[in-house]
């Protein structure tokens, strides 16, 4: 949430900085990339800062726009992560199956934007990740690569 009264600077990794309460930024090629927002209070000058690793995928955000939900790094090599909109409600549940259809996990877990996933159990192969919320599902497939 943006305050009156505070300076917002935002620092993107190998990229400079932007001032302001919101800020977007078009890395110019797909990674990780490390963004740090410094947030400083004008009339005490106290100032922190938050920083946090954001992923660069084009493809990915394509997939979120239109569909709502996107699955990343794929293939992965067993840690990956789901973004999601609020379409999807609050609550989600993620299945990983096998291609015939087996449930190998299943979790029901908060839909705060983005969920980390851990399949790292899973022998190299293709899956299917089924998200759902009890009235939308998705899928997407899933390869593991150790």
């Amino acid at each position: 949430q943006v305050e009156n009264g505070v300076t917002y600077t935002w620092v993107f990794d190998g990229g400079g900085t932007q001032k302001g309460g919101t800020t977007s930024y078009n890395f110019q090629e797909d990674g990780s990339y490390q963004v740090t927002m410094r947030a400083r209070v004008d009339a005490t000058g106290c100032e922190c800062t938050k920083t946090k690793m954001v992923v660069m995928s084009r493809g990915a955000a394509q997939d979120l726009e239109n569909s709502g939900i996107t699955m990343f790094p794929n293939p992965s090599t067993g840690s990956f992560s789901i973004a999601l909109t609020e379409s999807f409600g609050t609550e989600v549940t993620v299945e990983i199956m096998s291609m015939t259809g087996a449930v190998l996990s299943s979790s029901t877990v908060s839909n705060t934007g983005l969920i980390s996933m851990e399949a790292g159990n899973l022998s190299d192969g293709v899956y299917v990740v089924r998200v759902s919320n009890g009235n939308q599902v998705a899928t997407r497939r899933l390869t593991i690569r150790k």
